[in-house]
């Protein structure tokens, strides 16, 4: 084997090593990474797409397709929308975690986690 063959394996295998360890501390990092615990009345401070965490009572249900609901989320004195894929929530007390969107000059919530709150 070169001398230039030798070199050539070596950088492969350290950038092998660094893109391994790159992937590990983009996992770790993301595990600690935790969305903005808001109120809903607040949500028209924050940007499109941000990611939050919110808190309420599911009001109504409306399964438009098997795959898209919608769900008025309330707490206090402020309602919100939330669309998922999900269904069995109404009359219960939830944690959403989401991105916040904006259509026709409303906010929602897409969620992609929902759990009941004990």
């Amino acid at each position: 084997m070169s001398k230039k063959e030798k070199n050539y394996k070596e950088l492969c295998n350290l950038y092998l090593l660094f893109s391994i360890a790159g992937i590990l501390f983009l996992l770790i990092f993301s595990y600690f990474i935790k969305p903005k615990q808001i109120n809903i009345c607040n949500l028209k401070e924050l940007e499109e797409n941000d990611y939050v965490l919110v808190y309420g009572k599911i009001t109504s249900e409306k399964n438009l397709t098997k795959d898209l609901t919608i769900l008025s989320l309330e707490n206090s004195s402020c309602k919100i929308e939330i669309t998922c894929n999900c269904y069995g929530f109404f009359n219960k007390t939830v944690s959403v975690i989401g991105k916040i969107s904006y259509y026709q000059n409303k906010t929602k919530i897409n969620a992609e986690k929902i759990q009941e709150v004990k």
